[in-house]
């Protein structure tokens, strides 16, 4: 993409902030499109066992009439009585109140999962309005659920020292190693060279540490993605060694999570003169299969080189639990390994000349859209999310 110790897995919490405005046409006393409605409730918790939440809508503009509309639940990413009971129904706002509830019937359990999502959709004989909502899984650990069994690397390699590390293990992004890339690449690298669809932010809703997890977060905010893309540039800075990042991924047409390092010299020699290591990079559509590649520049005729080699999981995707995605850097090759096991080698040929022997930085974000992986279409669910359980290098 262009531009120690292990931890038990602990159930990731989060919250998405993102609230849905829209004009509704009403039957009641009031006349049709004179309120306004929020979502009053963005996220419910799950229980250990099945109960009724309430999904709060709120009211604005004229409060001196009775309201009726119809409402249903929808699921996205949820399963029928497996995480909760689509149902539809009357909601009713009394006359002066700016409030009503919508009960919606949640399955509980005691296994630790992702933060799911559902809609609910106000309509009436002439328009549709939808709010999503978020289903918190409040369950501290599971020996049932693939993350449990994901694959750990070892805390210490033979003849190497533990040289840096992010374990994620406080309440918000370390900004003594980590800074954000923010927008949309404009007006220098607009859609990041890459013709991406998102914005970068730094937002709760589409990032955030918890748990002992970076979460980065691709989200649909009402038509417009966002995203999140971070960077160690000025600040931790390497040349050689091992990387080793233990994460799940996102997937779905149109997302493009990757963990990266880019030239330090970037500034003063452009890509692809800075160079290119991709660690992990992955394409929605294929949610099986990871590259590791190069990216560099002819150090005579300056044309563009890259790269690249892949792997593939049979019977399962990368979103299902956490791998291990390894780079092994020196100065003559780079060595690519998923969950101990080699699956790429790059030899520096001689048109290289010193791109890779100098300093590097790290990258993580997801992206959406753009050349390679294409556009999002009506297959995509939203949000999508790249969990980062640590970042550790050796030298």
């Amino acid at each position: 993409m262009l531009p120690v110790k292990p931890k038990i897995p602990v159930k990731i919490f989060f919250s998405l902030s993102v609230i849905f405005f829209g004009l509704i046409a009403c039957s009641g006393d009031e006349p049709a499109g004179a309120s306004t409605f929020l979502l009053g409730t963005e996220l419910i918790t799950e229980g250990a066992a099945t109960s009724e939440r309430s999904v709060k809508i709120i009211r604005q503009g004229n409060l001196n009439s009775a309201l009726t509309l119809d409402y249903e639940i929808i699921h996205v990413g949820t399963q029928e009585s497996v995480d909760l009971v689509a149902t539809s129904g009357a909601l009713e706002f009394l006359k002066g109140s700016a409030e009503a509830i919508i009960p919606v019937v949640v399955t509980g359990d005691n296994y630790s999962e992702i933060t799911e999502i559902f809609k609910v959709v106000l309509t009436t004989p002439t328009t549709s309005n939808e709010f999503q909502v978020s289903i918190v899984d409040d369950d501290e650990t599971s020996s049932v659920l693939s993350d449990e069994t994901g694959f750990f690397s070892p805390v210490a390699y033979p003849s190497m020292k533990a040289v840096w590390s992010d374990e994620f293990d406080g309440q918000s992004l370390n900004l003594q190693s980590w800074t954000y890339d923010l927008g949309n690449g404009c007006p220098n690298l607009c859609g990041w060279g890459n013709n991406e669809l998102q914005l970068y932010g730094e937002q709760s809703s589409v990032i955030n540490v918890a748990s002992g997890n970076l979460t980065i977060r691709a989200i649909d905010d009402n038509g417009i993605y966002r995203s999140a893309r971070i960077k160690t540039k000025g600040k931790v800075e390497i040349t050689y060694g091992r990387v080793d990042i233990r994460a799940k991924l996102p997937k779905g047409k149109g997302i493009w999570p990757a963990m990266w390092m880019l030239g330090a010299n970037i500034d003063s020699n452009p890509w692809p003169g800075c160079g290119e290591i991709d660690i992990m990079e992955l394409i929605g559509s294929e949610p099986s299969v990871v590259h590791g590649t190069v990216h560099y520049q002819d150090n005579a005729t300056k044309a563009y080189r890259t790269s690249t080699g892949s792997t593939t999981l049979t019977g399962e995707t990368f979103s299902d639990k956490f791998h291990v995605f390894s780079a092994v850097w020196d100065r003559s090759r780079i060595d690519w390994y998923l969950d101990g096991k080699l699956f790429g080698s790059f030899n520096y040929p001689s048109e290289s000349g010193n791109i890779f022997r100098l300093k590097y930085y790290f990258l993580m974000n997801v992206a959406v859209g753009g050349r390679w992986p294409g556009s999002p279409d009506n297959t995509t669910v939203f949000p999508q999310e790249m969990v980062v359980d640590y970042i550790r290098v050796f030298q």
